[in-house]
């Protein structure tokens, strides 16, 4: 098996057709309170730890045995396995392990901190050798085009302003430009913003500047919006999505950092940075660049979505810009778009 790479890190090498055993763990304080009634506080990352157990049958020195290639050199996996122990121990980088449940990559590292080689040709025939997930600071290798559902990918460094168009990174849904926004370099992390209604502010303010899909009925499951209001807090009734006469779904109330509770229902899901908020407490990324994540459980139908304005009200527009956006017209689950989340935060770094 020929060594992979990663964005420069190892990709585990998966031998004689056995993929990992995938496990998750929630690390939380719990205390039961009697009569089935309990509470409980989650402490790690919402989208949980992952673990894998590596057990295959064929040991070092079998017949019919795969080989790994590994820094130059053509392995047996349980010698492959004991060189990649040896290096993470000595220091070097974590390596990239592909989940056998969605063909996801991750970040793992050896959970044991002391194994000798036979001990570890003993965990490969019998229980396993565990592998934990971990993170590496400033780098994901998270594939978010392997999600189900996905409308568009909208990347503000890749807009087309001079031609009114935002293309879509996956597949063909553009996104049109209307007005005149700015496209903005080095903003975050190194990354191009999409600004929306730098002038709004003048004595006589120029059109809205907002992107939108005209003339198309989009039935939304999740979008997700890297995004910064350029307020401390809201000075107006600022649209930042809605369908373009009849409905808004995220809107500025005014004087605060939060946006307008619009009852959309016990099928709709407010999340900033992955944390969930009440309708009536959906905080804004005021000055500050966030995440911002809606959900819809059944998914809803909107019309000529756009992005920037409210509905057809004009003076109604967001001072905002936009780094990055994601529209799904089909289901994931909620874990899945958690991690999505925590990707964008990593590769924007928020």
């Amino acid at each position: 098996m020929a060594e992979e790479f990663i964005n420069g890190y190892h990709v585990l090498g998966i031998c004689n057709g056995r993929d990992p055993i995938e496990d998750i763990r929630f690390e939380e304080y719990q205390n039961s309170l009697g009569a089935g009634a309990y509470a409980r506080v989650l402490v790690g990352r919402n989208t949980g730890e992952k673990t894998w157990r590596l057990s295959w049958p064929f040991l070092a020195g079998a017949s019919a045995q795969a080989s790994v290639h590994y820094r130059g050199a053509v392995l047996t996996p349980a010698d492959y396995l004991w060189a990649l122990y040896c290096d993470e121990r000595n220091g070097a980088s974590p390596f990239v392990i592909r989940s056998p449940r969605n063909g996801q990559n991750y970040f793992a590292r050896f959970a044991q901190s002391n194994l000798t080689f036979q001990r570890l040709k003993t965990l490969l025939f019998s229980t396993g050798v565990e592998l934990r997930q971990c993170y590496v600071d400033g780098v994901t290798v998270y594939d978010p085009e392997k999600l189900n559902g996905i409308y568009g990918r909208y990347i503000a460094s890749q807009a087309l302003p001079i031609s009114y168009t935002w293309p879509s990174a996956i597949g063909s849904n553009d996104l049109a430009i209307q007005g005149e926004p700015a496209q903005v370099p080095n903003v975050q992390n190194g990354k191009t913003v999409l600004r929306l209604n730098e002038d709004a502010l003048l004595d006589i303010p120029p059109p809205p500047d907002y992107v939108n899909r005209p003339s198309t009925t989009i039935t939304v499951n999740d979008i997700l919006i890297v995004m910064k209001v350029r307020e401390d807090l809201f000075t107006g009734y600022q649209g930042i999505l809605s369908a373009s006469v009849d409905h808004a779904h995220l809107v500025g109330d005014p004087g605060t950092a939060k946006f307008v509770n619009l009852s959309l229902g016990n099928g709709f899901e407010y999340r900033i940075n992955g944390v969930t908020r009440p309708q009536n407490d959906q905080a804004a990324p005021m000055n500050r660049f966030g995440v911002v994540h809606i959900h819809f459980d059944t998914g809803l139908p909107i019309q000529n979505l756009q992005f920037g304005v409210q509905q057809d009200i004009i003076d109604r527009k967001a001072l905002v810009d936009l780094g990055e956006i994601w529209i799904f017209n089909g289901a994931n689950p909620m874990n899945d778009l958690l991690e999505l989340t925590q990707h964008l935060i990593t590769d924007w770094d928020l």
